[in-house]
């Protein structure tokens, strides 16, 4: 079932992949395929038949020992010992990737135990890794919530940022009629927006010019980070735009202004005046106080007098990872025990920027 990648490695070329694992991961990107350009998407699941009817360029099975192909009947631990037993074969698949996208719904079994396992070798390939994670409704019951709530902690530990989208939240905020199909698609727009921000950022035109190592200066060892997402059309469309990111109902106001450092990207029209880019960034900034801004504009033809901003913040609760532990030896760990921490070896080639260096001597 697995197809190996032969990837151009040519200088310059920043690869990226969108990676879904589980069963919740495995929909998000099904639904979202093909709707980013230059990306690879791949899923990881240990749920051979849900593996069938998923959609992307490769999908993966995980654990076929562990679980025969039949999932892990939500239990995390066969999830961790499915990752573990195919090692090899995520490295393989993840190898020669500058940065990967990696979306997944904790609370259940592959999901919650295999995605820290899978990210960590993601991490130990050399990628950046950002982590958008969707935790279950309250509805779903006690148990459930436990342990994405622990899957949470486990994978912030393996990820440089980890973007959190409470389902609760969610369902907090739409409307009462709203059907289950349309909620859910409300998050796969989120994931699509936020993703898609970024990767214009990285392959598009600019008239702002930000390039890959301010991305990765936002991102690498961040901790956990937040999303803000904002739309504007016609007259008054970059105030409304820019109050929208920042007033956007699934961040946390107490977060967005501990973060200790920002990318603003917008997306805007031909006509987009440089009068509305300033505009949008002092109501902006009168909200947010970290002084360590990335900011990136990008021309999208396709618009018609419209404006999309997306906002990140990371390093926020005071747990941005210091970059000399990436530097310190790993503990030795027992067999089958999950690793939380990625050794880093120090570079010598100080002339390629250190986001895209590689993470571990000879890989």
């Amino acid at each position: 079932m697995i197809k190996y990648i032969e990837e151009n490695e040519s200088a310059g070329t920043i690869n990226m992949k969108i990676v879904g694992v589980g069963n919740a991961g495995s929909n998000i990107i099904s639904r979202i395929y093909g709707k980013i350009d230059g990306v690879k998407f791949v899923i990881f699941n240990t749920d051979v038949n849900s593996l069938k009817y998923a959609k992307a360029d490769y999908k993966i099975q995980i654990g076929e020992k562990t679980t025969q192909g039949r999932g892990t009947g939500s239990d995390p631990e066969k999830g961790k010992f499915a990752a573990s037993e195919d090692k090899d074969k995520i490295t393989e698949v993840l190898k020669n990737t500058n940065i990967i996208f990696f979306v997944v719904g904790l609370g259940g079994g592959t999901g919650t135990g295999s995605s820290p396992v899978i990210a960590k070798s993601a991490r130990d390939s050399g990628a950046i890794v950002i982590s958008i994670v969707t935790t279950p409704f309250e509805f779903e019951g006690e148990k459930k919530t436990n342990i994405a709530r622990d899957g949470l902690q486990a994978l912030e530990a393996n990820v440089d940022t980890l973007i959190h989208i409470p389902n609760q939240k969610l369902y907090e905020i739409v409307e009462n009629n709203i059907s289950m199909a349309d909620a859910f698609g409300r998050i796969d727009e989120r994931v699509l927006n936020i993703i898609t921000a970024l990767s214009d950022l990285i392959y598009k035109p600019k008239l702002l010019e930000i390039d890959f190592a301010d991305i990765c200066s936002v991102v690498e060892n961040a901790g956990k980070g937040i999303v803000g997402l904002g739309y504007g059309t016609g007259e008054g469309r970059i105030e409304n735009a820019a109050r929208d990111t920042i007033n956007d109902p699934l961040i946390e106001q107490v977060d967005i202004m501990e973060a200790k450092n920002i990318l603003i990207s917008i997306t805007g029209s031909e006509d987009l005046s440089l009068k509305e880019f300033g505009e949008a960034m002092s109501i902006i900034q009168k909200r947010i106080s970290s002084s360590s801004k990335k900011l990136g504009v990008t021309i999208d033809p396709t618009l018609k007098n419209e404006v999309k901003i997306t906002l990140l913040a990371t390093g926020i609760d005071s747990r941005q990872k210091e970059t000399q532990k990436k530097h310190a030896p790993e503990k030795k760990k027992e067999e089958g025990e999950l690793p939380l921490t990625s050794p880093i070896e120090q570079d010598q080639d100080i002339d390629i920027p250190p986001a895209l260096r590689k993470r571990q001597s000879g890989i």
